[in-house]
């Protein structure tokens, strides 16, 4: 699987998207439910994430991140629909809106870019993405 805009910044600040995924890795407990976003350094928390040894839900709207830890049997993947960005394997738009208030997730993890309009625009909903009820 491949795709574009992922493939070009991937390989680029390895060192420093490896150190936030294990800060943000290590914020995981056993039975959470997630939101996690998409992007470049979402690729390289998905290979630690994959490693997990305890049940959680993630709910994603990117392609390669669900591909990547649906392969650890004890991760259950919700993937969320919308419109197909292709360069960047990710869902986005108003079915990707709705489909997130089915969801009261525990933790929010995002990276720069997220799911807030059809337009792809920078992320934030952050915060409303992470319900108390």
């Amino acid at each position: 699987m491949s795709f574009r805009g992922i493939d070009e910044r991937k390989n680029f600040m390895t060192v420093e998207r490896d150190q936030i995924s294990q800060i943000a890795i290590q914020l995981i407990e056993p039975n959470d439910l997630l939101l996690v976003g998409g992007g470049s350094t979402t690729i390289r928390f998905a290979l630690k994430f994959a490693m997990l040894r305890f049940p959680v839900t993630v709910v994603t709207h990117s392609l390669p991140f669900a591909t990547i830890v649906s392969k650890n049997s004890l991760i259950n993947v919700e993937m969320l629909p919308g419109k197909l960005h292709a360069d960047e394997g990710l869902t986005y738009g108003t079915n990707t809106l709705r489909a997130i208030d089915r969801f009261a997730a525990h933790k929010p993890l995002s990276a720069r870019r997220g799911l807030t309009s059809a337009d792809f625009m920078p992320y934030g909903a952050g915060r409303s993405l992470c319900r108390d009820d």
